[in-house]
């Protein structure tokens, strides 16, 4: 998984590099066995941060995650779509309560109307999209 600099995660690598170890050293079955232990405890430190659950995963702010689906997309989208995009993306983890938080994160960006984080988003015709985009490409 990469970050949103287009960075490797440390853990990734590290797993990388022991798969390639463990390639090499296959007839050793002591640290093959070793090796292999070594990369699902990465595994699970990987999926532990959030880094390895989902597209949405990287993202800390809701603000960040809501624009970008619809960018990634090249048009406003629903609301409704935009939640379940970013829970099926491991948004906050993805479980029971991370529609909530998304579905109100949403709410409380387009209502904000003040600030520069209500202008980044708006609805028009029942579509949620950048707030610069124009009325046009809310069709």
């Amino acid at each position: 998984m990469n970050d949103t600099l287009g960075v490797q995660h440390p853990f990734i690598q590290l797993r990388d590099e022991q798969l390639s170890k463990l390639a090499a050293l296959a007839s050793d079955r002591r640290q093959a066995e070793s090796i292999l232990a070594t990369i699902r405890a990465l595994d699970k430190s990987i999926m532990a941060d959030g880094s390895g659950g989902g597209k949405y995963s990287k993202h800390k702010s809701a603000i960040h995650a809501i624009l970008d689906y619809p960018d990634e997309m090249g048009r406003p989208m629903p609301r409704e779509q935009i939640v379940k995009a970013l829970q099926a993306g491991k948004f906050r983890g993805g479980g029971k309560g991370s529609d909530t938080i998304i579905r109100k994160s949403v709410g409380s960006f387009l209502g904000a109307g003040r600030g520069s984080v209500s202008k980044q988003i708006r609805e028009h015709n029942r579509l949620v999209g950048r707030g610069e985009w124009p009325d046009e490409r809310f069709q």
